[in-house]
C-alpha cells in the first residue's frame, strides 16, 4: 500500500511538534505541552503538490503540564 500511494505522487506524513489545524484533525487531547502533537492516531496524507489529501489524526496537549488547569 505504501509503494502504491508513493508511486500515485502522494506521501504519508508522521506528524510531530506544533498543531496545525490545516495538517492535522484533533481527536482528543492529554497531559502535555499546549498545542503540541503528543500522539499519532493516524497519519496524514499529502498529494504530490503537498495539498492535503488526509489530516492525520492527533493527540494534543492541553497544557497541563505548564501548570495550566
Amino acid at each position: 500500500l505504501v509503494q502504491r500511494i508513493e508511486a500515485s505522487g502522494a506521501c504519508i506524513v508522521a506528524p510531530e511538534g506544533a498543531f496545525d489545524p490545516a495538517h492535522h484533525e484533533a481527536v482528543g487531547t492529554a497531559d502535555g505541552p499546549r498545542d503540541q502533537v503528543m500522539a499519532v492516531v493516524s497519519h496524514g496524507l499529502l498529494d504530490a503538490d503537498g495539498a492535503v489529501l488526509r489530516p492525520a489524526r492527533v493527540v494534543v496537549g492541553d497544557g497541563r503540564d505548564e501548570g495550566g488547569v
